[in-house]
């Protein structure tokens, strides 16, 4: 008997902004180029902390840090105007059925 799995995601986003108008992310929230094969918590904040270089680069002041091992440099950019951001974040429902897209179905 073959399983059949649900691939679409459903949920609920809040785009009111009335929850996270007062929450202050400055310097929390960081975008990396990059994909991490780890779902579990990690204590960031601890770890990741980007600190001011004194190279300046069209107009923006570079910041540095280290992320496993390898140097980082970048930039903290302002949010254009007309536009505002967003801190969305994945929950699992229980009981909902989960897969992992790295493996094809049937595959060991």
């Amino acid at each position: 008997m073959e399983e059949t799995i649900d691939r679409r995601a459903s949920g609920t986003v809040d785009l009111s902004g009335n929850l996270c108008s007062a929450m202050d992310l400055t310097g929390r929230v960081h975008q990396l180029p990059c994909c991490i094969k780890y779902n579990g918590s990690s204590e960031v904040s601890n770890y990741f902390r980007p600190k001011p270089t004194e190279v300046v680069f069209d107009g923006l002041s570079v910041e540095e840090a280290q992320f496993r091992g390898r140097k980082l440099q970048g930039t903290t950019l302002p949010i254009p105007q007309g536009y505002s951001e967003k801190v969305l974040r994945h929950e699992e429902l229980q009981g909902a059925p989960t897969f992992d897209f790295g493996k094809q179905a049937g595959s060991g």
